[in-house]
């Protein structure tokens, strides 16, 4: 893994997705691979300042998707990365997004670059929003900066 690339951990049980995935963004990303929610978390707790997306399957041997965005959510050091959800059931998009999902790729996959688009406007979204978060508040008293007078 090179500093200058941006890391994703791709979290999905079935190797035919897991690799279709890697394969897809492996050209311009890192990617770490997990194939069950424990190794997820494992993989979140050591890499998490370094992640820059996460494409968590609903679906996993050990554990539920949703459960596993609750975790990330809860945890202040890595509630910030984006989650992309993959899944094939529709129902759970709104419970998804209501706890903190960014955005879904359906199953069976779409294109390969509907895929890369959605993976690279969640990045830039999240980017964006880090740094007006940091522009907004003065790093030494915390307090809002004041907008410049007209």
């Amino acid at each position: 893994m090179t500093d200058d690339r941006k890391l994703i951990l791709i979290v999905e049980d079935e190797f035919v997705s897991r690799e279709i995935l890697k394969m897809t963004i492996e050209q311009n990303y890192d990617v770490l691979l997990a194939e069950n929610g424990s190794q997820a978390l494992k993989h979140i707790e050591e890499s998490g300042d370094r992640l820059s997306l996460i494409l968590l399957d609903l679906n996993l041997p050990d554990m539920n998707g949703v459960d596993i965005l609750n975790m990330i959510n809860e945890k202040e050091e890595v509630h910030r990365i984006p989650v992309i959800v993959l899944t094939a059931d529709k129902e759970a998009e709104v419970e998804c997004l209501d706890i903190g999902a960014s955005d879904f790729i359906p199953k069976p996959y779409p294109d390969i670059k509907i895929i890369q688009a959605r993976i690279r406007h969640t990045i830039e979204l999240f980017e964006k929003r880090v740094i007006i978060g940091q522009t907004e508040f003065d790093e030494l008293t915390g307090l809002p900066r004041s907008k410049p007078a007209k």
